[in-house]
């Protein structure tokens, strides 16, 4: 493809002409003529859209310009000037830092940088149209001017023509674009001649008017070349169409008239978009460039950015605009870590307020360093330093930072404890003197769920025994450090009562819960019978801060009546909210000899399922023997379908492993007449 000087010649006359009227060599800010320096002047969002218009041959720049918008000191303003212009309006550069500052070549401004447009002879290339247009429009009283401007300094009729190429780029040295998708590249160039190829037209092709069209995935390079050489690179990658994109966060909360850079990203692997556009649901209150996606904070409210690509997918992020913030206060004045350790920051605005752009710093980068945007910081060695948080007004909010060694060695309180389930302990940990480690930052698990970490308060968490085994608690230091603690969990100290109509009317419940029983399982019914009592005991133990849980005793005979019981089952519940799992009672002598294991174990298993399907956690209630070796009811199974298992072995030890342990049926508790049945839970974990 090859590109004559002919369109240039039309872009300057242009140019020329419309600069007659005067409107083509203006500034986008407003500064003091002293401030014509990218080291003292104060972009805004209006210089990045000059540039922009500039590169697309829709504006015209002055030499006082032309040195000011070149931020990246090359001696040319392109399309990468724009974005470091928006990119420091951001906050994510600073142009006037320092470090930026030092890339600066010198202060002898290239001469190719100088405004002089390369000029062409306007009477053998403005085409009938143009010509026409320009006689239409000019005045008599501008018409003098562009003569002028076209003959100072060289022939009226024929203006000299640059004889050599002094630069050739693309607005682009890398482009990712998706398989669906066209994209139309920016040259730069002065070259009166160039022509642009594809490496690999098999991925992508370049046409006449430089759009690039996508063939397949993968990569290829498209070259420009001028006429004596010179050439210029973009890399195409070509991905996958995207199906999901994310936004650099779903919601900001930004003080009126800051800026705030959105980036976009597919989230598929391998897919790829180059054509973004963004757009606001509301320009008064979240105004937004439809090409970069930088949000400028308006006016106060809320409104929806949201980020389109050309096949509909889209991503959103919710905008929040409230009063700027002129002051911030950091959530610490002071704070001691270790060497390596990580901590961080908030800035919180005054209330009611929001400032979005604020950065933080450090004094002193061999003591600590803390991350500009995230006011994450790190101990380099030991001494003191301060940082700051600074606000685009110059405000600065300090925080004092003292930084020790790192624990060489941790200890807890205690290497090995045993328990019983419903035990709650304590442990501590302890570093070797002279260092330190933020309480914040040290980690703490268990290897078993038999043991929980319940609760933390500095160096101490709180565990609880909450079923039988074996847990090992570790505590781990920010720099990999770490001491354990190995608790046993046997026995269990968490007593629960179960009930039936037979303890009468005259039941105690708050009686029941001061003599520490905290749970309590109520009998429903039987057969297809409601207990006459459940519906008095449920209301009276709730009402007492008893945890309650029910069982149904069995009087069915077959699979079908006990389907029917564990609709009759439903029907009395009524929908009750239980703490514990509802509990299939299988002991009724007559049903236990005349069912083999497996009709018994289905006729428990259709229960079972009726009542899950329902929503409420079950369980099966057996002597030890019925359970053992799968003599009547197949153990092994309700365990894998996750039923509890509820065992009644009145003895002094139990031999089945289960939730529930039904120790005694002759126990005395406050709040009942007579005996009661006496249980122990083992697993904390059924409960709801």
């Amino acid at each position: 493809m090859k590109k004559s000087s002919k369109f240039l010649s039309l872009i300057l006359s242009f140019f020329i002409i419309a600069s007659c009227f005067g409107s083509l060599n203006v500034f986008a800010a407003e500064n003091d003529d002293n401030a014509l320096d990218n080291r003292t002047y104060q972009f805004d969002i209006s210089d990045a859209t000059l540039v922009q218009r500039y590169c697309a041959y829709i504006e015209l720049l002055s030499e006082e310009q032309l040195r000011l918008y070149d931020v990246n000191f090359d001696g040319f303003v392109t399309i990468g000037d724009a974005t470091s212009i928006q990119m420091h309006i951001a906050g994510l550069i600073d142009i006037h830092s320092e470090e930026y500052q030092s890339m600066r070549p010198g202060d002898d401004y290239p001469e190719d940088a100088s405004g002089e447009y390369p000029t062409a002879d306007f009477t053998e290339e403005i085409t009938e149209e143009v010509t026409e247009e320009i006689t239409e429009e000019t005045t008599e009283e501008t018409t003098a001017e562009p003569t002028e401007l076209a003959t100072e300094g060289s022939s009226e009729t024929d203006p000299e023509i640059p004889s050599e190429t002094t630069h050739v780029r693309f607005g682009k040295d890398i482009i990712y674009m998706g398989v669906n998708e066209n994209f139309i590249l920016e040259v730069d160039t002065n070259a009166a001649e160039y022509t642009v190829s594809s490496s690999d037209e098999s991925i992508v092709r370049v046409s006449e008017n430089l759009k690039l069209t996508p063939c397949a995935t993968g990569s290829a390079v498209i070259t420009c070349t001028a006429a004596d050489g010179t050439q210029a690179e973009c890399e195409v990658y070509v991905g996958r169409e995207v199906s999901s994109l994310k936004m650099s966060a779903s919601s900001i909360t930004a003080g009126l008239g800051e800026s705030v850079y959105l980036e976009c990203t597919p989230e598929d692997s391998g897919a790829y978009a180059a054509n973004m556009f963004f757009s606001s649901s509301d320009e008064n209150v979240a105004a937004v460039d439809s090409e970069t996606g930088m949000i400028t904070a308006v006016g106060l409210g809320s409104a929806q950015v949201c980020c389109e690509l050309i096949n509909g997918v889209t991503a959103v992020c919710s905008v929040t605009v409230k009063e700027f913030s002129e002051t911030v206060s950091l959530n610490a004045g002071s704070v001691t870590a270790g060497v390596g350790e990580q901590l961080r920051f908030n800035a919180n605005p005054e209330s009611g307020k929001a400032v979005y752009n604020r950065y933080f710093y450090s004094e002193d980068e061999n003591i600590v360093r803390v991350d500009k945007v995230s006011g994450t910081m790190v101990g380099v060695s030991a001494g003191s330093a301060r940082i700051y948080c600074e606000l685009p007004n110059g405000y600065r909010a300090y925080a004092d930072v003292s930084i020790l060694s790192a624990p060489k060695s941790i200890r807890l309180n205690a290497s090995s404890s045993k328990i019983k389930v419903g035990d709650v302990v304590r442990l501590t940990e302890s570093f070797n003197e002279g260092s330190y480690n933020t309480p914040y930052t040290l980690e703490w698990s268990s290897s078993d769920k038999a043991v929980s970490i319940e609760g933390r308060s500095g160096y101490s968490v709180t565990l609880k025994a909450k079923a039988l085994g074996t847990a090992v608690i570790t505590a781990k230091a920010y720099n990999g450090v770490t001491a354990k603690c190995t608790v046993t969990v046997s026995g269990s100290k968490v007593k629960c009562i179960d009930i039936s109509s037979w303890q009468g009317s005259n039941v105690d419940f708050k009686k029941i819960k001061a003599s520490g029983i905290d749970y309590v399982i109520i009998r429903a019914g039987f057969g297809k019978t409601a207990d006459n009592r459940f519906t008095l005991y449920y209301d009276r133990a709730k009402a007492a801060g008893l945890k309650i849980g029910s069982y149904w005793y069995m009087c069915a005979n077959n699979y079908n009546e006990s389907k029917a019981e564990a609709q009759a089952c439903l029907k009395v519940l009524g929908g009750r909210k239980l703490d514990l799992p509802f509990y299939y009672d299988i002991e009724e002598p007559y049903s236990l000899s005349n069912n083999t294991q497996t009709e018994l174990t289905n006729m428990a298993v259709v229960f079972c399922d009726t009542l899950k399907a329902k929503g409420y956690k079950v369980g099966t209630y057996a002597s030890g023997s019925v359970y053992a070796r799968n003599y009547k009811l197949n153990t092994d199974l309700l365990r894998k379908k996750g039923y509890s298992i509820w065992n009644a072995e009145w003895a002094s030890s139990n031999t089945v492993a289960c939730d529930i342990w039904q120790y005694a049926d002759d126990g005395s508790v406050s709040g009942i007449d007579g005996n009661v049945d006496m249980d122990l839970i083992y697993n904390l974990y059924i409960e709801d």
